[in-house]
């Protein structure tokens, strides 16, 4: 019986983002990595052969499944604005879910911001075709950059918002969607 190689990549990167959401991006080694997904560090280094591959990784990994919950909420819809909504909807998801691994590529990009480059295209894309299918493309891209505001603020825990006014201003902000 063989290993699904993507179940085991997906285990060293849950520990990596575990690890930073618990202890700080300055803890995340490969050692440590090692230990929280209970793998050698020669199981880690064969998915991940150095730190920057496994930040890539984590990177890769939180742009996959941004853009899939985004798609996958914006089926359900049927306006101008669908995908700019299910980004709203991913993203406020995302804030919730992977402080951690976003941390993470911030510290890292930080060291090497050659790191973003993927990240940055795929972003650009995202944005070309929200503001392309957009019917109000300024408006889209004020959305876009308030929902991406208040990520980068929950990130670095420089907004304290009660869950009441968090339900709010993702409803306001679902709310322009449909305008």
């Amino acid at each position: 019986m063989t290993r699904d190689p993507r179940n085991t990549q997906d285990r060293i990167l849950s520990a990596a983002s575990q690890i930073v959401s618990r202890d700080g991006a300055g803890h995340l080694t490969l050692d440590a990595v090692a230990a929280e997904s209970s793998l050698s560090k020669g199981g880690v280094l064969y998915h991940f052969p150095n730190k920057k591959a496994l930040v890539q990784g984590m990177l890769t990994a939180l742009m996959d499944q941004l853009e899939n919950r985004r798609d996958e909420l914006a089926e359900d819809l049927t306006s101008s604005n669908d995908l700019l909504r299910g980004f709203v909807l991913a993203e406020n998801e995302q804030i919730q879910a992977d402080r951690g691994s976003t941390l993470a590529i911030l510290a890292a990009a930080a060291e090497d911001p050659t790191l973003l480059a993927p990240a940055r295209d795929r972003f650009s894309r995202w944005m070309h075709d929200m503001l392309e299918k957009s019917a109000d493309p300024t408006s889209a891209l004020i959305l876009i950059l308030a929902v991406e505001g208040l990520r980068f603020m929950d990130t670095l825990s420089l907004l304290e918002l009660t869950d009441e006014q968090r339900a709010l201003l993702l409803e306001r902000l679902l709310q322009e969607t449909r305008q």
